[in-house]
């Protein structure tokens, strides 16, 4: 939800990223992700959405399209975002994102490019590049952007982390790239130091370099309260007042969480520096079933007139049998007539492999009083092997074995207790590509002059053919 984005958005914690066990507590703060299930039962993974939009002209008009591909975890190394051209009647590529992952499942590089409709050309990209230390810490960090005159990536920003004994973050510096000196150049130094209360944090302290007087200056402090499972219920954070030479209140976060170790209230607060007092900026309740599944979201504004809180809008959701969200209500709260009032539906479909196939998304129209439907999203779905998405079921699959997916310069196809006839490789729009012989045992491809993008493998036997998705990569 919005106002859960908003949360992490605001909070210190996540922006400075001090701590993993900080950010594991906000973690448990529950909000909507619109992508469809990436697994269903651990087998399926979705390759794709295209969506509908609607409006009182047309009956319906194609809009948006997404394709996603996985490794071998599952985890997402393309998306791809295309909108619909009407003039030419095909899909015109928006926004493409790469990413490489280690073998411990963290983000190790990845690569964004965008397109101008008009020009048909990159008009931007960003890449960015992570190094860990061998207890997965992050040690390095570091941006770039896109020349667009040379077509190349070109160092942009960078971070060094260096940690303590407890793997907390306890020191950085921040590096700008000097394009006229071809060298990196410190912007910004911080430090910060960490007190603990039986392997708890209760508090920290940070502070950045004063380049100009040689020093290190405070600038946030942070405190903590947990109840008896180890969950943050309570943190202010405090900024320095240089003048004064004191610590004064900024920020709080109050905290509940119920049996299953999920924050139910959030409330955020600011401090008036004026009045010396608490104002409220938001709140937000969860209510759960006994199986855990969110039933009500309600989120509260504060009233500065009456200094409390208020109805600002609720989410609540509807469950099949098997737990999956069949029907998501939204309202808004009246004012005016004290009561709520309907905003938004959503409803989801799910296959026979409990995917979510199909989402429709509506609005209420008040004056008509019905639903009018706005968008329509269709998902689909492939399963998941080798890390290699299959895009056709049958019974020999295990006879196959495709690997390494993404690939660079080769690819081995190893085949046992099968006749196979041919391989083909086919591009996204259909055209074949390449035809390889194949026999018993390992088969050796060479693709790599392949330009990078996604592309259907076709392994042919006697009566039957099986369609594989694989990543190109440089």
């Amino acid at each position: 939800m919005k106002v859960l984005l908003l949360c992490l958005a605001l909070n210190p914690i996540y922006m400075l990223a001090q701590t993993n066990r900080i950010s594991e507590e906000i973690s448990k703060i529950p909000h909507d992700n619109m992508r469809p299930d990436t697994y269903s039962d651990g087998s399926y993974l979705c390759d794709s959405m295209i969506g509908y939009m609607f409006n009182t002209v047309l009956d319906s008009s194609i809009n948006s399209k997404y394709v996603y591909s996985y490794d071998v975890n599952g985890n997402t190394t393309t998306y791809s975002y295309y909108n619909w051209d009407d003039v030419f009647n095909q899909w015109i590529i928006i926004r493409s994102d790469t990413t490489v992952y280690s073998l411990t499942g963290k983000i190790e590089t990845q690569n964004r490019y965008s397109w101008n409709l008009d020009t048909k050309k990159l008009s931007s990209g960003w890449s960015m590049k992570n190094v860990y230390d061998s207890y997965g810490n992050q040690i390095i960090h570091t941006e770039f952007i896109l020349d667009t005159s040379s077509n190349e990536f070109v160092n942009l920003i960078k971070t060094e982390s260096f940690y303590n004994l407890s793997d907390v973050s306890d020191s950085s510096i921040n590096y700008g790239w000097d394009s006229s000196k071809g060298t990196w150049i410190i912007t910004s130094k911080w430090k910060t130091t960490a007190n603990y209360v039986d392997d708890l944090m209760v508090s920290q302290e940070q502070c950045v370099w004063d380049t100009l007087n040689d020093q290190w200056i405070k600038t946030y402090k942070y405190e903590y309260d947990y109840d008896t499972d180890g969950n943050i219920v309570l943190y202010f954070t405090y900024s320095w007042d240089q003048n004064a030479s004191e610590w004064i209140y900024s920020t709080k976060f109050e905290l509940l969480f119920n049996e299953f170790g999920i924050a139910t209230v959030l409330e955020y607060y600011d401090w008036d520096k004026i009045n010396n007092q608490w104002e409220g900026i938001w709140k937000t309740e969860d209510s759960y079933d006994n199986n855990g599944n969110r039933i009500l979201f309600i989120n509260y504004d504060w009233d500065k007139t009456s200094y409390q809180w208020v109805n600002y809008n609720k989410v609540e959701y509807f469950y099949n049998s098997n737990g999956k969200e069949i029907v998501i209500l939204s309202s808004v709260w009246n004012n005016s007539s004290d009561e709520w009032m309907l905003h938004g539906k959503d409803e989801l479909f799910y296959d026979e492999n409990g995917c979510q196939y199909l989402t429709i998304y509506y609005s209420w129209i008040e004056e008509y009083n019905q639903w009018h439907i706005g968008s329509k999203y269709y998902s689909y779905y492939s399963l998941h092997n080798n890390g290699v998405n299959v895009l056709t079921t049958n019974n020999n699959l295990d006879n196959i074995r495709i690997y390494p997916n993404p690939v660079k310069e080769r690819i081995y196809i190893e085949i046992k207790d099968l006749f196979v006839s041919s391989v083909q490789i086919f591009n996204i729009r259909g055209q074949l590509i390449k035809t390889f012989n194949i026999s018993l045992g390992l088969n050796t491809y060479d693709i790599d002059d392949l330009d990078t993008g996604i592309y259907i493998l076709k392994v042919f036997t006697n009566d039957d053919e099986m369609n594989y998705k694989i990543l190109k990569v440089d």
